[in-house]
């Protein structure tokens, strides 16, 4: 493993063995066998197989006690985070609207095994009105994850006032690549911004004080 595959740019950030990033990669397949299976060839706009280990791995080194998602649809990402979560606790905010492009209606979070469900807490409404609300109440977050509207302007919104409420942790973005935001926060803040994947409109995260 080298510093230019994603597992190698996780490894050298945190500082760890590749082999421990690649002993995480390899837990979360059994999540993402699990998610995939429940899934099945729908098109439910779900977190992709293989951003979905590299969250998982990102959560077991970060060790989060706090973590705040933003969109939620079928759960693939609820259900890695919580997987890797340990003694934390997730919220996730949710416009509670149907999703995908399937004709059917889903409830938002169904993929999320009951196992799980007590360390999620889920936000029903619009981020851009329960966002700062629910920042305010936990005080400090260490992991964001923003996969709601992606118009420039609410991505700037989220990760601005996610990043104000984190001492130490890291923004996650998917379909990054769909808005400036991103690279904008990282400039803003003086921090890096760190490509992880360019499929389905790529995934990054910026840290925060790690590394």
């Amino acid at each position: 493993m080298t510093s230019s595959t994603p597992a190698g740019r996780i490894a050298k950030l945190f500082g760890e063995d590749d082999g421990k990033v690649a002993d995480y990669i390899r837990q979360g397949e059994k999540i993402e066998s699990y998610i995939s299976r429940k899934l099945g060839d729908r098109n439910l706009w779900a977190l992709g197989p293989e951003k979905r280990r590299l969250m998982f791995a990102l959560v077991k080194l970060l060790r989060p006690e706090v973590a705040v998602e933003t969109g939620v649809g079928a759960g693939s990402s609820t259900t890695t985070i919580l997987a890797a979560l340990g003694k934390g606790v997730l919220h996730s905010i949710d416009l509670g609207v149907k999703y995908g492009n399937e004709k059917e209606e889903y409830p938002v979070g169904f993929l999320v095994p009951e196992r799980l469900r007590g360390k999620w807490r889920l936000h029903t409404g619009n981020s851009a009105d329960l966002l700062v609300p629910l920042l305010d109440e936990l005080g400090t977050i260490q992991l964001f994850y923003h996969d709601s509207t992606h118009e420039e302007k609410h991505v700037m919104f989220e990760l601005r006032n996610a990043w104000d409420h984190m001492e130490r942790g890291i923004l996650a973005v998917d379909n990054y690549m769909w808005t400036p935001a991103p690279g904008k926060l990282s400039l803003e803040k003086g921090a890096r911004l760190m490509q992880l994947s360019r499929r389905q409109g790529g995934f990054c995260i910026i840290p925060k004080n790690i590394g």
